[in-house]
């Protein structure tokens, strides 16, 4: 029986650890009964490094026979969203960062990543390189998009407006909240429906 895989991409400089990876990995641990593994990804803080280990690390689960789902948090969703066409995979996108070459500009420079206190470096290449990803075609069947409308990080309009222009894609806006998501324990059971049947 083909094993099914559920993948956490978190967000800018997180971790595997991030709080909605542990809030995940206790839900599929108390719904045993629903077989699906879970695997939260790390990689590197720079976009085309962090880009390139995301599909590999995806590729390598699939090329052992898994079923993939995906969830894509912030610049994970990015990540996420971007993959879907090469990789073919369904994936939930949860308050997702949808024009990053217009945010790093004001991040440019040398940062620790405070959950692996690794330094790393944004410059104006990184900038170039999240607009190669950019133009990597999307499967938007394929996506299920989850916004907060009072994000504090990422304004939600920009993604409902890009994704208003894509009827394939399934949308849920949600009144309030924050860009860590509040309601993600609740809209599991969705996400896992829209993943895997």
């Amino acid at each position: 029986m083909t094993k099914k895989n559920l993948i956490f991409i978190h967000g800018f400089a997180s971790s595997s650890k991030a709080r909605k990876a542990e809030i995940i990995k206790k839900y599929l641990q108390k719904h045993s009964e629903l077989n699906i593994e879970f695997n939260s990804l790390d990689f590197p803080d720079t976009p085309k490094e962090a880009f390139e280990s995301i599909k590999n690390q995806i590729k390598s689960f699939q090329d052992a026979g898994d079923c993939i789902g995906v969830i894509g948090a912030s610049m994970g969703g990015f990540f996420a969203m971007h993959l879907t066409q090469q990789l073919q995979f369904k994936a939930c996108l949860v308050n997702p960062c949808i024009d990053p070459w217009n945010l790093l500009p004001q991040f440019l420079g040398t940062f620790k990543n405070y959950y692996t206190g690794k330094e790393f470096t944004l410059d104006e290449s990184s900038i170039q390189d999240v607009k190669n990803i950019k133009a990597l075609p999307i499967d938007f069947a394929k996506l299920f998009v989850f916004l907060e409308t009072a994000d504090e990080v990422l304004d939600y309009k920009v993604a409902k407006k890009f994704f208003d222009s894509h009827y394939e894609t399934t949308k849920y806006i949600m009144k309030g909240g924050h860009h860590t998501f509040d309601y993600i324990e609740d809209f599991l059971p969705i996400m896992i429906k829209n993943l895997f049947e």
